[in-house]
């Protein structure tokens, strides 16, 4: 018991310690927290699973071109999943999402609203303008799928921006936060 004693409790079941509340202190020094996501062991599983399958397949008398073109697509799909690991880093001014497609950049002085659903499956940043209508939005996955030990850490940094900037952090039921808008910076 006494270890848990310095503990608190953040909401939505997370927890934090102190250290882990004096390392997010690092933040207001101009660095940047980063957390990732690696999908790269699921899309190998499938790759791996469904490649042989579509050989196998097509050289199969009772298989042919149509069963062997259904083990392609889930081959397609292990490749997506290999190269669509992401990471999300957090500073004082932006929020940058990276990943193999490209760049995405939303600043923290554009932003309006951060939400997410009750699995914590997807995170989204909205710029919306004087008639509600969204002009800038920013998809990431979800604290659900978050692999580094900066979880916590992130999670932190988000509730601290989004009260000091006055900006409203919602759970929703959206069952998809919908893509990215107008905040590519490259390919």
């Amino acid at each position: 018991m006494a270890k848990n004693r310095n503990r608190r409790d953040l909401g939505d079941g997370c927890e934090t310690s102190d250290n882990q509340a004096k390392q997010t202190q690092a933040f207001s020094n101009g660095t940047a927290i980063e957390v990732k996501t690696n999908y790269a062991g699921l899309g190998w599983l499938g790759t791996l699973l469904f490649v042989p399958c579509v050989f196998f397949s097509w050289r199969s008398p009772t298989g042919g071109p149509i069963v062997s073109a259904g083990f392609f697509i889930f081959s397609l799909v292990g490749i997506y999943l290999i190269i669509s690991g992401a990471t999300l880093r957090v500073d004082e001014q932006k929020i940058e999402a990276f990943s193999a497609f490209g760049l995405n950049r939303i600043f923290w002085s554009e932003i309006t609203r951060v939400k997410t659903d009750y699995k914590n499956n997807y995170i989204v940043f909205e710029s919306r303008n004087s008639e509600r209508k969204i002009i800038k939005a920013l998809c990431f996955t979800g604290t659900a799928y978050w692999k580094n030990n900066n979880k916590i850490e992130m999670l932190n940094l988000l509730r601290e921006q989004c009260a000091r900037r006055g900006i409203s952090f919602e759970k929703c039921g959206d069952p998809w936060g919908g893509v990215s808008k107008n905040v590519r910076v490259r390919s």
